[in-house]
């Protein structure tokens, strides 16, 4: 397993760069379940990042992280900035940090994971307003909502999943949907307040996975098709009938 030291170090750059420019940053991805329980429960060779104004502020955080001695990959064409670092051991471990920009429209957040060619719009209020203690990290998540809305609609948003990836995808799936359950949320609300428009895959294909979703998808659409979320749905209900 990575070692925290090192994922920490990592992370801790980013947030430092953050501060410095008085934007907030979050963890996304399959880091979200760790810090919610407070223990690293998996390796993890990638972190994901949603940053603040990212690519408006660029030049700065590419200068800050460049004297930190990372190694840096930023495309402009979809704002997207990889960072990663080797730590020479007896495993020489590799730790990659993908940063994506994230902009707020009072209280709509427009999350641009693939620049102007792809981004998110949900309620801002979705992400966490209160740091959350991870190893020493002072650390905001993308939030319970956002992480499973994404996790169902992921397949619009990219062309095909990997292999490896489904038994991780899987896990956190059922991670989120058992915390949204326990805090009493309506699944089928959350679709109602979150939309993806999408033209960067379109353009480039579907081809591997089959079928072609259309650019802008709505999640309350979504839902109608979605059999796991429909189930979730059926379970909120009849806790909420038990409850009465």
């Amino acid at each position: 397993m990575k070692t925290i030291e090192y994922i920490s170090e990592c992370i801790s750059h980013i947030i430092n760069v953050s501060d410095k420019l008085k934007l907030k940053c979050y963890i996304h991805g399959g880091l979200v379940p760790d810090i919610m329980k407070g223990k690293l429960l998996r390796n993890h060779s990638t972190i994901y990042v949603i940053m603040e104004n990212m690519h408006e502020n660029i030049e700065y955080i590419l200068n800050y992280l460049k004297e930190k001695g990372l190694e840096l990959d930023y495309s402009g064409y979809i704002k997207s900035l990889h960072v990663s670092k080797y730590y020479i051991n007896d495993k020489k471990e590799f730790i990659k940090i993908i940063i994506t920009s994230i902009n707020f429209h009072e209280n709509t957040a427009i999350w641009k994971y693939l620049g102007e060619y792809g981004f998110i719009c949900f309620p801002r209020e979705w992400l966490d307003k209160e740091y959350r203690n991870f190893y020493g990290l002072n650390i905001y998540t993308s939030g319970i909502e956002l992480e499973y809305c994404y996790k169902i609609l992921f397949r619009y948003l990219k062309p095909y999943y990997p292999n490896d990836k489904v038994e991780k995808h899987l896990k956190a799936m059922e991670y989120y949907e058992n915390e949204i359950l326990e805090k009493n949320i309506n699944p089928f609300d959350l679709f109602k307040k979150i939309w993806c428009y999408s033209p960067y895959w379109h353009e480039k294909g579907y081809s591997r996975s089959g079928y072609e979703p259309p650019i802008l998808v709505l999640g309350k659409d979504v839902v109608k098709n979605n059999h796991r979320t429909q189930n979730l749905c059926k379970r909120y209900i009849e806790k909420n009938k038990k409850n009465e």
